[in-house]
């Protein structure tokens, strides 16, 4: 299943900062970038508290936080990804073939006496 792609959209004047799987992510002041569904919902989701703190409301219900997060969040709108092309079969030799060439080295048993 193709992963479905989300844009995110710092809608600040101040650049965002938010961490995903221990992975920092920063947005400048009016960047949109483009994520998976998963990080671009999650960014959202910590960019709407950060802006429900910055505007002096100590509690945000999740009907706010979603309502901030939806505005952040959009379609990716790309263009359809290409049909691949399909590649050459490669022929593969059973292994018997593979090594018929190769012949075994003739070894003497450890302590075997010469003649």
């Amino acid at each position: 299943m193709p992963e479905i792609l989300k844009t995110f959209t710092n809608t600040d004047e101040d650049d965002f900062e938010g961490m995903f799987h221990g992975e920092r992510y920063i947005i400048k002041a009016g960047e949109t970038r483009i994520f998976s569904e998963r990080l671009a919902r999650h960014l959202a989701k910590h960019f709407a508290y950060k802006m429900a703190v910055k505007g002096g409301i100590d509690k945000i219900t999740e009907g706010d936080q979603g309502r901030i997060a939806a505005e952040a969040v959009g379609s990716a709108d790309l263009p359809p990804v290409p049909a691949k092309a399909e590649e050459p079969k490669i022929e593969e030799k059973p292994k018997e073939e593979e090594f018929a060439d190769i012949k075994p080295k003739k070894t003497r048993r450890v302590g075997a006496k010469k003649k």
